[in-house]
């Protein structure tokens, strides 16, 4: 199905441009909300788990004790660093 038909527009896009864009931030939409449901068991906002990953690229690994960290144990952490 095409994005037109999908949204019920009824005039024409201004080009293939703009249906392309809207294509992408109907998607980049569909990620954030899977990711959001993906990290709620955690209590993890997309925010955190980004930073959490780019600390442990840095090797600033919360948990650099030789063993990769888990989801759970990442969300442990930004839990306590909110305090």
């Amino acid at each position: 199905m095409k994005l037109g038909d999908e949204i019920k527009q009824t005039k024409p896009f201004a080009g293939p441009e703009e249906e392309a864009f809207l294509n992408l931030q109907r998607t980049a939409e569909y990620l954030r909300t899977k990711s959001a449901e993906w990290l709620k068991p955690w209590d993890l906002s997309l925010t955190q788990y980004n930073a959490l990953r780019i600390l442990r690229g840095a090797g600033l690994d919360p948990g650099a004790r030789g063993e990769s960290l888990h989801v759970a144990e990442f969300a442990r952490i930004a839990r306590e660093a909110r305090r």
